[in-house]
């Protein structure tokens, strides 16, 4: 028997989720299946000082299931831009992109964000959509053998 959680989602964060999915499928990529092995998505106002978001993932060692959970700091509520961003992040690394592509760049994957609140508002339509092309070209680059919850959603079908 397949175990797949009915993946609760925070209202605001929804149209995030979304936009990753449809973004994903422009490009070749569906995230669908992997967000039936996460749990939540989620606003967390009690995450530690520092953290944008955070995906952890585990098994559960009675169903031996590939399942986690995204938080998102409360902090990123303050730009749109901003939560995007970081819930696009960390959607990343559900769907099996282990590490960041950079220590401090201005990539949606990069392992720190020293980037100015007005790098967002002033972010164009255009310049998103070449961090999202980015975006999913790391995570379609990801060799099969590399990628745990790749290999576990494959092994659902």
């Amino acid at each position: 028997q397949v175990v797949t959680f009915n993946t609760y989602i925070d209202e605001e964060l929804k149209v995030y989720v979304d936009e990753f999915v449809s973004e994903g499928k422009k490009r070749g990529f569906d995230a669908t299946p992997y967000l039936k092995v996460i749990d939540s998505i989620k606003i967390n106002p009690e995450m530690d000082y520092g953290y944008l978001g955070l995906y952890t993932p585990t098994t559960h060692p009675k169903f031996k299931y590939f399942y986690g959970t995204i938080d998102i700091s409360e902090f990123n509520v303050i730009n749109s831009r901003l939560l995007r961003s970081t819930v696009f992040h960390e959607l990343a690394h559900a769907c099996g992109y282990r590490g960041h592509a950079c220590e401090q760049c201005p990539y949606i994957l990069s392992a720190k964000t020293s980037i100015s609140m007005n790098y967002y508002k002033n972010m164009s339509l255009e310049s998103w959509h070449k961090q999202v092309d980015i975006l999913f070209s790391q995570i379609k680059s990801i060799p099969k053998e590399e990628n745990l919850i790749r290999k576990y959603i494959e092994s659902l079908n």
